[in-house]
């Protein structure tokens, strides 16, 4: 049950009960396993509730579950640790995107405050109890295009590790040397109308491609309506080199041709606004996953074939089980194993977070949803996601913008595996109506 009474829902975990309890019948099993004494009467709401969150990992039913249910192992999705001023993190207002990367054997997270002017450095080698290592504000100390940071991206060159941060309002890039990520320093920016940077104005989104055997830049300008190739081989001199227009070009991402082609794969934010971006491989086949912000939902496509992608399913926040992508503005998908492919969706409307199995991309379906509430950490305006492993595990970063916070949960990525072929081996049966119930 992914909302409760405590929450505004009212129905019961459909799919799971399907799955585990009702078509297999063991709802008195479950009964006497969780300690309910009147699994056809009082305790019957219980008894759903108890099989199904023991099953799936659910957290929230009728009324409070037994211990069993709360306990750590059996979430899904657990709460960990929250980055923000009262744990010794910077009051970041308008959180907007984060970066992943590794130094050693020590894990670390950036993180791009718009409203601050500021990126700060997070180590999350232990991922409930992160500690910020840096922080970095425009105009201090170098840093001279961190006005309104909207993206981020880390890259080797020449062996140093970089950063790259768009900067939204200063119209320009970023360019910081991570060598030690406790003391970033900046090397070098570029800004439109400068040494031949004619598409900068309203950078928004970063990523780097190898092209003639040098790192690029690849930035989108929302703004100026293109697309701007940086050449950073020279990390302290980059060079833009040429532009292409592309009205509305906001997030973006590089893939990579087997003959050695590459391409970028780009929403155009004014045709129903498409924020969030990732690729996968699923059995030899390469897909995106776009979300829609406007569309309130997902499109996924078979981008195999660069030249001529296709329509592979698409997904709508109409039904209830689907609310959490009103106003989907991120994703990140995870190959939890060969067999096993999530999708991580944050939504800036609905207030939460959605977890997909994806194993199957004609059919995927939701695995657990987690919404806003009072007596939980705060979920408000969620505009980015990102999925990092750590210590043998899967951590989430939910990035909540209307509450300047960084969520991290722990995604028990063993659960989710565990029921996404139970519900698979449903629609081999030829179960499919799992996905007209209310959850």
């Amino acid at each position: 049950k992914s909302g409760g009474s405590g929450s505004g829902g009212g129905g019961l975990c459909q799919i799971c009960l399907k799955s585990h309890c009702a078509r297999h019948s063991t709802l008195g099993q479950c009964a006497a396993k969780f300690g309910y004494a009147d699994p056809s009467g009082a305790d019957l709401e219980y008894c759903k509730c108890g099989c199904c969150g023991k099953q799936c990992g659910m957290l929230n039913c009728h009324g409070t579950p037994p211990a069993a249910d709360l306990s750590p192992p059996n979430r899904l999705l657990e709460h960990v640790f929250s980055m923000n001023k009262t744990t010794g993190f910077p009051d970041s207002r308008g959180v907007r995107s984060l970066a992943f990367f590794s130094y050693g054997r020590y894990e670390y997270a950036l993180v791009a405050s718009f409203l601050d002017n500021a990126v700060y450095v997070a180590d999350i080698s232990v991922p409930s109890a992160p500690t910020l290592e840096a922080t970095m504000r425009h105009g201090q100390n170098g840093y001279r295009m961190l006005e309104g940071p909207t993206d981020i991206t880390v890259t080797h060159i020449d062996g140093v590790l970089h950063a790259l941060i768009t900067s939204l309002t200063g119209n320009g890039v970023q360019i910081i040397a991570m060598s030690t990520p406790w003391e970033p320093r900046p090397v070098a920016f570029a800004q439109d109308g400068v040494n031949g940077c004619d598409m900068l104005r309203g950078a928004h989104s970063v990523a780097v491609a190898m092209l003639s055997g040098k790192p690029h830049a690849v930035v989108t300008a929302y703004m100026g309506g293109g697309i701007q190739l940086i050449d950073i081989s020279r990390p302290t001199s980059p060079s833009c080199v040429s532009h292409l227009p592309l009205p509305g070009a906001q997030s973006l991402v590089i893939r990579a041709q087997p003959g050695g082609e590459m391409y970028a794969l780009v929403a155009q934010y004014d045709l129903d606004r498409p924020t969030g971006l990732d690729l996968f491989t699923s059995s030899g086949t390469e897909y995106a996953l776009v979300t829609l912000e406007a569309g309130d939902g997902l499109q996924l496509l078979n981008v195999t074939e660069a030249r001529a992608p296709s329509s592979v399913s698409a997904l709508h926040a109409g039904k209830s089980h689907w609310r959490m992508l009103r106003g989907a503005a991120s994703v990140a998908v995870v190959t939890a194993s060969e067999n096993c492919t999530l999708a991580v969706v944050g939504s800036y409307t609905a207030n939460g977070l959605q977890v997909l199995d994806l194993t199957v991309p004609s059919k995927p379906f939701e695995l657990v949803h987690l919404a806003h509430r009072p007596d939980r950490p705060t979920l408000k305006g969620i505009v980015d996601v990102g999925v990092r492993h750590v210590e043998g595990s899967y951590y989430l970063y939910a990035l909540s913008s209307s509450d300047h916070t960084v969520q991290v949960f722990h995604l028990n990525t063993s659960i989710a595996c565990e029921h996404a072929r139970a519900l698979n081996a449903l629609h081999a049966a030829g179960d499919d109506d799992e996905s007209e119930d209310d959850d």
